[in-house]
């Protein structure tokens, strides 16, 4: 793999690590804690990003990342397939937008199931 391969492969598995931490900030519901309106506005304010960005981060963590049912249980992500190859190191930012993208717009009648397969 090349130099600038490995770099890009890096900064994507760090970009893992920020959306893991944007997921536990809104399972925890931090952002309403610290005064801020929600976790949008948490991540606009202190990190200085755009309503675009924040939305942006927001979106990929709520599907890429586990989440927790209300027993506490840690649940798979709503997009598997994807959070596994993000995790991998495999898909930029971009990519990843395009694929939530998509899948957010599918009607209601598209399972999960039908959604990975697809």
């Amino acid at each position: 793999m090349s130099c600038c391969r490995r770099k890009k492969k890096a900064v994507r598995l760090l970009q893992v690590e920020v959306l893991d931490i944007v997921a536990a900030i809104h399972r925890g519901n931090v952002g309403k804690t610290l005064g801020h309106r929600n976790t949008l506005g948490m991540l606009q304010d202190l990190l200085r990003l755009s309503p675009t960005e924040a939305s942006r981060r927001y979106k990929r963590a709520l599907n890429l990342c586990p989440s927790q049912a209300l027993t506490g249980e840690t649940l798979a992500p709503t997009l598997s397939i994807a959070s596994e190859a993000m995790r991998r190191g495999e898909l930029a930012d971009s990519q990843i937008d395009t694929i939530v993208g998509v899948v957010t717009r599918l009607p209601a009648r598209v399972t999960i199931r039908d959604r990975e397969e697809g």
